[in-house]
C-alpha cells in the first residue's frame, strides 16, 4: 500500500533525493515550494498520510481540514509555533526533530558574537569603499575584549548549552536564565545561574537568545527588558523572531544602550518592504 507525504514548503533544492531514498519505493512525496497554503491543490491533501512541513507556512484549518487520511505532521526542525496545534488536536499527533540544528545554530551564535566584537562588518565595509587607504581603526562600538565578559543566555536547552559550552572555550563567563530547565543542569554545564530575567539582563555585556517561541516569550525582550541590560550590550537573536520588539531594539541601538545586535530571525519573515 503506497504511503504519500506532502510537504508544502520544501526548502532542500533538489527532489527530495535523501527523503526519497530513506523512505523507499512504497512512499509517495508531492513536493511544494509555497508560502501560500491556497497553492496546495486539493487533491495533494486528499491523498496525503502525512505532512512533512518546514517553516515557510502555516499549517492550519485550511489545509488540516481537507486532509482527512492524514495521520501524523512532522516538522522539519525544533520550533512548531507555525503549527496550529488546536487544529491538529482531533487526533493528529504532531512532533519535532529536536537534535535538528543544534550545533549548527550555537555556532551561528558564536559568529554572530565574533563578527561584532572584532568589527568585522566595519572592515568589510571599508574594505569595500576603500581598499587602498591606510588602515584605520574601525569606528564601531561593538569592538572588544570578549575574554572575562559575561555573556547571559536567555534559554538552557539543547541549542543554549551548546552556545555555553563554546562561549566557555573563548574565556567567557556564562549566566544563563531558564525557569523550566531542572535544578542542577546549570552545574552539569558550568555555567551561573539567575533567578530572573531582569537578573541576567543586569550582569551581562552579550545577551543572547535560546528560548522557544511560545505566548508567554512572545515580545519577552521589550523596551523594560532594553532599559535593564548594560550600556553597550551586545545583543544576538537566534530563537524566534518575535520574543523581540523590533520597534524597542531600535531605540536602544539609537540611543547607544545597545551597542550592537546581530539576528538570524526577524518577526515577519520576509519583512514587509
Amino acid at each position: 500500500m503506497r504511503f504519500t507525504i506532502l510537504t508544502p514548503d520544501a526548502q532542500y533544492p533538489d527532489d527530495a533525493v535523501v527523503e526519497r531514498a530513506v523512505a523507499g519505493s512504497d512512499v509517495e512525496f508531492r513536493l511544494h515550494r509555497t508560502r501560500d497554503p491556497s497553492a496546495i491543490p486539493l487533491a495533494d491533501l486528499e491523498a496525503c498520510d502525512a505532512f512533512l512541513v518546514w517553516h515557510e507556512m502555516k499549517i492550519g484549518p485550511a489545509l488540516i481540514d481537507h486532509a482527512k487520511k492524514c495521520r501524523i505532521i512532522v516538522r522539519a526542525g525544533v520550533g512548531f509555533n507555525h503549527i496550529d496545534l488546536a487544529a491538529a488536536a482531533a487526533g493528529i499527533p504532531v512532533c519535532n526533530t529536536p537534535d535538528y540544528g543544534t550545533s549548527e545554530v550555537a555556532d551561528h551564535t558564536i559568529a554572530f558574537l565574533l563578527s561584532l566584537a572584532r568589527g568585522i562588518p566595519e572592515f568589510q565595509d571599508k574594505m569595500r569603499h576603500d581598499i587602498r587607504s591606510p588602515w584605520q581603526y574601525p569606528e564601531t562600538t561593538c569592538m572588544r575584549r570578549i575574554r572575562g565578559t559575561t555573556i547571559g543566555l536567555v534559554g538552557l536547552g539543547r541549542i543554549g548549552i551548546a552556545t555555553a559550552l563554546r562561549a566557555k572555550a573563548f574565556g567567557l563567563n556564562v549566566v544563563a536564565y531558564d525557569p523550566y530547565v531542572s535544578r542542577g543542569t546549570e552545574i552539569a554545564v558550568g555555567v551561573t545561574r539567575v533567578e530572573s530575567l531582569e537578573a541576567l539582563l543586569g550582569l551581562s555585556d552579550i545577551v543572547s537568545l535560546h528560548c522557544p517561541l511560545t505566548p508567554e516569550t512572545t515580545g519577552l525582550i521589550n523596551a523594560r527588558a532594553f532599559d535593564a541590560m548594560k550600556p553597550g550590550v551586545l545583543f544576538l537573536n537566534t530563537a524566534r523572531g518575535p520574543v523581540v520588539e523590533m520597534a524597542a531594539l531600535y531605540q536602544a541601538l539609537r540611543s547607544g544602550k545597545v551597542a550592537g545586535a546581530a539576528l538570524d530571525v526577524l518577526p515577519i519573515e520576509p519583512p514587509p518592504v
